[in-house]
Formats: C-alpha cells, sequence, structure tokens
C-alpha cells in the first residue's frame, strides 16, 4: 500500500465520519471516545497509520448499520401509520385531506392568489382522477328510500360489482355543519366501523362527495321494534327476549367507551332471523375518564329522554351510563301497556311528567303485568344515584324478570326470535313503511369571499373495510372462471372420445401392416416363423384387449354424457318448478306483506279511533262536569238575584216610607214656617202698635 492510497482512504474514512456526526449518528461523547482510543504501535510509519484506521473504520461501519436499522424503524412506524385504519393520517385521510383542500380552494375569489392557483394546478388534475378512482355513489343502485332523518336519508342500494345489498345512509354536510352542536356523525362512524360486536350494525364502507357523507351498512330486512309491535301484540315473553338482547346491544356500545342517548324501538332493528341489533348512534358521546360525559343540550326523543339528560339543557350536564337503562325502562313499559308511562298531549307536559316520575307513573288496571315485570320498570325508571344498572350490566343480567328454560345471556344469540321475517327476495322492504322521495333542492355551501374550510371537518371520514364489497364479484369472478373451465373439459373429452372412436381403425390398419411384414420375414427365415407368429398372436391379443377396452371406456363415456344430459334436461325441468314455486311464493308474500300492512294499517286507525273515542269520552266528562258546575253557579245567582230582589223590594218600601216622611216632614216644615211668619207678622204689628202709643 502506498502512502497516496492510504491518505485517500483516511479522507475517504474523514468524510464518511463527517457526513454521520451531520446526520447525528455521532455524538460529541461518542466522538472524543473513539479519539481517545490509544493508536497501536506499529513498524513504520505506513503501519502505524494503517493500524490506527482500523477502530475508525469498524467503528464507521458499526453507525451506519444502526443508522440504517434506526431509519428502517422509523419508516415501518409511518407505514403502519398510514395503514392503520383508526391512525389520523392513515391513507383515506391524507386522500381526504388533498379532496377537502382542492374543494376549498376551488372558488374564483381565492384563485386570484397565486400560491393558491399553483397549487391547484399541481393537484386539481390528479384529485380529479382519484375521485374517479375511489367508492362514489354511482357505485350502487338505488333501490328505494326507507328511512328519513334530520341530517339526510337512507336508501336500500345494491352494489354493482358485488351485486350485493346494503342500507346506505346520507348525511347533508351543509345541514351538520349548520346544526353543528347535535351532529356527532364521526361517533356514528367509528361505532359501527369498529364495534365488531354480532349486536350493532356492521358499517362496510364510508365515502363521501362534495355535498354528502355516505355510509354503506349491512341491511336489516326485519325492520325496526316499532313495525313489530305495531303489528303484534307482544307477550311479556316477547319482551323479556327483546329487553335481553337490547341489554347486550347496550352493554358492547358502553364497553367502547360511548353512551348512546337515544334508545327506542326506532333505533332497534331486526336482521333476516329476527334478532335484534342497535342502529343509529347519531347522538352517541364518548366518555370521560371516569364514565360521565358533559353536555348542555338535552338530546333525544321526548318520551324515552331520563331526567338527569333533560335538566342538563341550558345547563352544566354531567351524567353517565344510566341514561341509557332509564331508556330501557320506558321501552318495556311500552311493549307491555302500548303507550309509553309519561305520555302527555303537550310536550310540557310530557316533560313534567318524567321530572316528576315518582308520582306520575302509574300501571293501567286493563293490562296484566307480572310482579317482576312490574319491579324492572321501577328499577330503571327512578333517580339516577339508585337506577338499576349503576353498578354494571351484571345486576341487570341477574333480575328475576330475565329467568326463563329456553335462554341464557350467552346462548340468546343462537335462539329462534320470536318473531322470522317472511322475505320474498334480498330486496324485501315490507317490514319498513313507504316514504316519498324528496323531491326538494339540496342546500349547499355559499360561495365564500375567503378561505372558509367547510370540507375540513370531514377529513378522515372515508373508510373502507378490506374485502367487504369484494368478496361476492371476487366469487362471481371465480365461478365464470370454473365454468370457462368446464368449457375446455368438455371440449378435451370429446377431443378424446374422438380419438378413442379412430384408434381402433389405426390398430387394425398397423396390425395388418405387421401381419405383412412378418409374412415376408417369415419367407426369408423359415426356422424362426412358428416364434415370431406366436409373438404376433399375442401382440395382436393385448392389441384387441386394448382397443375392447377402449371402446368400453367409449361406451361408458358416451352413457355417463347421456346421463348427464337427461340430469341436465331433470335439473331444467327441476329449476322451471322452482322459479314457478318461488313466483308463487313470492306473490303469497307479497299478498300477506298487504295483508300485513292493511291489518297494521287498521289497528293502527283503530287505535287512533280508540284515542279519538277516549279523548271525547274525556272532553264529554269536562263538559259534563263544567256544565254541574255552571247549573250549580246558576242556581246560586238565582238565589242571590232573588235575595237582591227581596232586598230590592224592601229598600222600595223603606224609600217611599221615607219619601212618605219627608213628605210630612216638608209639609210641617212648610206649615212650621207659615206659622212662624204667622208670629213673626204678630209681633212685627204688636211692636208697631206699642211704638204708636209711645210716640203719642
Amino acid at each position: 500500500m502506498t502512502c497516496g492510497s492510504t491518505e485517500d482512504k483516511l479522507q475517504q474514512l474523514q468524510t464518511e465520519l463527517d457526513g454521520l456526526k451531520r446526520s447525528g449518528v455521532f455524538t460529541k461523547e461518542r466522538v472524543q471516545s473513539i479519539s481517545k482510543r490509544p493508536k497501536p504501535k506499529g513498524k513504520g510509519r505506513r503501519g502505524g497509520k494503517e493500524n490506527a484506521l482500523l477502530p475508525v473504520a469498524a467503528d464507521a461501519a458499526a453507525m451506519s448499520l444502526g443508522a440504517e436499522r434506526r431509519m428502517e424503524t422509523r419508516l415501518k412506524k409511518l407505514e403502519d401509520m398510514i395503514r392503520e385504519p383508526r391512525s389520523a393520517i392513515n391513507l383515506e385521510s391524507l386522500l381526504d385531506s388533498l379532496n377537502a383542500l382542492v374543494l376549498d380552494l376551488d372558488y374564483p375569489a381565492l384563485r386570484k392568489n397565486k400560491n393558491i392557483e399553483t397549487f391547484l394546478n399541481r393537484y386539481e388534475k390528479v384529485i380529479t382522477q382519484t375521485r374517479d378512482l375511489q367508492m362514489k355513489s354511482e357505485d350502487f343502485d338505488r333501490v328505494k328510500v326507507i328511512g328519513r332523518g334530520a341530517f339526510g336519508e337512507v336508501q336500500l342500494v345494491r352494489h354493482k360489482a358485488s351485486q350485493k345489498v346494503y342500507a346506505m345512509k346520507l348525511l347533508s354536510k351543509f345541514e351538520m355543519i349548520k346544526r353543528s352542536d347535535s351532529a356527532f356523525f364521526w361517533e356514528e362512524r367509528d361505532i359501527m366501523a369498529f364495534a365488531n360486536s354480532p349486536w350493532v350494525v356492521q358499517l362496510c364502507c364510508a365515502f363521501q362527495d362534495e355535498h354528502f357523507l355516505y355510509m354503506v351498512m349491512e341491511y336489516m330486512p326485519g325492520g325496526d321494534l316499532v313495525n313489530l309491535t305495531s303489528t303484534y301484540d307482544v307477550p311479556e315473553k316477547w319482551a323479556k327476549f327483546y329487553t335481553a338482547e337490547v341489554v347486550m346491544a347496550l352493554e358492547a356500545i358502553h364497553s367502547m367507551g360511548f353512551i348512546h342517548r337515544d334508545v327506542k324501538p326506532d333505533n332497534m332493528l331486526l336482521d333476516r332471523l329476527g334478532h335484534l341489533k342497535l342502529a343509529d348512534f347519531g347522538t352517541c358521546m364518548k366518555m370521560d375518564t371516569t364514565g360521565m360525559v358533559h353536555c348542555d343540550t338535552a338530546v333525544g326523543t321526548p318520551d324515552y329522554i331520563s331526567p338527569e339528560v333533560l335538566k342538563s339543557q341550558g345547563g352544566d350536564g354531567y351524567y353517565g351510563r344510566e341514561c341509557d337503562w332509564w331508556s330501557v325502562g320506558v321501552f318495556i313499559f311500552e311493549m307491555l301497556v302500548g303507550d309509553t308511562p309519561f305520555y302527555a298531549d303537550s310536550l310540557v307536559g310530557t316533560y313534567s311528567k318524567i321530572m316528576d316520575h315518582k308520582n306520575s307513573l302509574n300501571f293501567p288496571d286493563d293490562v296484566e303485568i307480572s310482579k317482576d315485570a312490574k319491579n324492572i320498570i321501577c328499577a330503571f325508571l327512578t333517580d339516577r344515584e339508585v337506577r338499576l344498572g349503576r353498578n354494571g350490566v351484571d345486576e341487570i343480567m341477574r333480575h328475576p324478570f330475565f329467568k326463563n328454560d329456553q335462554w341464557t345471556f350467552d346462548t340468546i344469540r343462537d335462539t329462534v326470535a320470536p318473531v322470522v321475517p317472511e322475505l320474498s327476495s334480498d330486496i324485501d322492504t315490507s317490514n319498513f313503511d313507504e316514504i316519498e322521495d324528496d323531491k326538494g333542492d339540496v342546500e349547499t355551501f355559499p360561495t365564500p369571499k375567503a378561505f372558509v374550510g367547510n370540507q375540513l371537518p370531514f377529513v378522515g371520514f372515508t373508510y373502507f373495510k378490506e374485502d367487504q364489497l369484494l368478496n361476492a364479484s371476487n366469487n362471481i369472478s371465480v365461478a365464470h372462471d370454473n365454468s370457462k373451465g368446464e368449457v375446455a373439459v368438455t371440449s378435451r373429452l370429446d377431443k378424446i372420445a374422438k380419438e378413442l372412436e379412430e384408434e381402433p381403425e389405426e390398430s387394425g390398419v398397423h396390425s395388418e401392416a405387421a401381419g405383412e411384414r412378418e409374412s415376408s420375414a417369415a419367407a426369408q427365415e423359415p426356422g424362426e416363423q412358428p416364434q415370431r407368429n406366436e409373438s404376433e398372436a399375442d401382440r395382436k391379443r393385448c392389441l384387441e384387449n386394448e382397443v375392447n377396452g377402449l371402446r368400453d371406456h367409449l361406451d361408458d363415456m358416451k352413457r355417463r354424457n347421456q346421463n348427464s344430459h337427461i340430469s341436465n334436461e331433470k335439473n331444467i325441468h327441476l329449476q322451471k318448478q322452482l322459479d314457478e314455486a318461488n313466483t308463487l311464493l313470492r306473490a303469497e308474500s307479497e299478498a300477506a306483506a298487504r295483508l300485513r300492512k292493511t291489518q297494521a294499517d287498521s289497528s293502527k286507525q283503530l287505535q287512533q279511533l280508540e284515542a279519538n273515542v277516549r279523548e271525547l269520552q274525556d272532553k264529554s266528562c269536562m263538559l259534563e262536569r263544567s256544565k254541574l258546575s255552571l247549573e250549580k253557579e246558576c242556581i246560586s245567582l238565582q238565589a242571590a238575584l232573588e235575595t237582591e230582589r227581596r232586598e230590592h223590594c224592601q229598600g222600595s218600601e223603606t224609600i217611599s216610607d221615607l219619601m212618605a216622611r219627608i213628605s210630612c216632614l216638608e209639609e210641617e216644615a212648610r206649615e212650621e214656617q207659615q206659622g212662624d211668619r204667622s208670629d213673626l207678622q204678630a209681633e212685627g204689628a204688636a211692636a208697631g202698635a206699642g211704638a204708636g202709643g209711645g210716640l203719642s
């Protein structure tokens, strides 16, 4: 090794060392510890330098390897964050961010900014391409609207690629921004996406466009419990079953750290087997570490809302999961009685009864309710400090109301439900009310003059459960490939059969040629003729056996093909019969559905008429009481009038007497005045006479 090459190597190592220092791999202490190492003594100047370079090179290599490993770890963590569905920076969130920025910036007033215009020119086209590649509403065929709420509607849809049926919920971004205090769409998405519970409606995917959020959920063809209770008279045995499933569903929500706050029959859906799942988590709120929530808005449905939630309106509401158990008590009462316990003609009346629940909770005498049912209802509809469930769901499960010999809380999901829906197809909606299409215009955000960020609150909402929508489409493609394979196998079999038919002829030709060759050879070599004839005979017998075997095999294949053809004809005939039976069944199911609907409508009309009759009876009673009161008042007024008349007559007589007395007195006064005048005149005359006598 020359001196120049050693110097070059030293310079190279120094450069690498400086690079590692800049990257942070070498700290100051590390460099000092390396520089303080004793240098090995070598023989000669060059040998010493080379030996001194060896530890530095080893340390540099080790540290370079450590830096690579740390870089790999960092990249792995970053990759995990991007892949994790719950991460705030997963792939869908990053795409949502760019999409939201492009939508919020793409306005004429904002494009005047040079930086914004540059950004849009760079990303606008690629974001448009990304939107076309992502899930969108055009990937689904709308079948029917099956629900409508304050923020949007729920549609029954069919995925075009997989042909699967789903319920798709549309939420208006404009409405949610306008009423942000009551829009809990994030909680609803997270619960359905990550619950992984048989008691919660599952979210298959979530996506968005400029105007709406879309949540594609599993379809629950059994409808809600409102429809069931309006169609059937629910016995206590059924109420016990559905209450137990509601308890299990709420426990699944509570275990995720959420409070539902709007438990009611409308949000309890039935699957195709009649089992219950909880839905509509738009009012859910995340509990803090103490299991409580702070809220200053009364959220929920008036008839089912608890006193503590009601008191939170306009104040500092602070309550826990026990508010959901109050709603369960209302639900049990409604199933057994047919009406909610605190119903009133006005909202104020209902709230007043809820706040005075100790005095307003009454059981009707004309409905038979067991002692255990009354006990659990009263245990739910009480103050939150002593309410059933405050110490956990186990004390609810231990209540004697749930005792039975058919199921337990662990096996109830595998038990046959009281009512199993009769469905004619995968898009049967007979258990849902008819809802008219909303033909109103969709409200949109106004055109801004400055950056507003209307799309930013929805960044990260997009969600896709892997293989959820693609399984069926993959199955279709696999079936298609299998059919192709069957066609190929069939053609191959035909080809083999044709070869087998040609095989005997070729074998005969070959046998004749072989015989001619053997004859000519026998003429040339007479000594070997018997041996060759024997060998030829054996070979001929083998060929004949082979040909016969091939013929048998061919005949067997033909018979199989013929049997298969007959089976196919039978299958086609059976399929036709099955289709006819399905058509008849569908017609009967539709007729039964119409009858059930007619019966339900009649029941509703009857209930309405009964309610009207009760209302008229109440009004009649009130009018009767008013009539009696008015009659009593009339009698008292008549008595008072007679008294007044008597007093008036007495007063008139008194006045007449007084007038007569006044007249007499006036007459007497006049007479007295006249007498006085006469006396005065006499006295004056006397006085005048006396004066005249004195003068004389």
